[in-house]
């Protein structure tokens, strides 16, 4: 990977972090048991489907 690469890559796990705090009113949601997290494609957007 370039730097470049590194550079943008480490921005936007940040900016991923970043998202997640915002919204994590929505994500807690996913910390019953009955959910299940998974960050999608897109580091900053989170899907989260019931577990079979």
């Amino acid at each position: 990977m370039t730097e470049a690469g590194k550079q943008a890559f480490l921005g936007a796990t940040i900016m991923g972090l970043e998202y997640g705090i915002k919204e994590g009113r929505k994500v807690m949601k996913c910390i019953d048991p009955s959910w299940m997290c998974q960050v999608s494609n897109n580091i900053s957007t989170y899907a989260c489907s019931e577990r079979n």
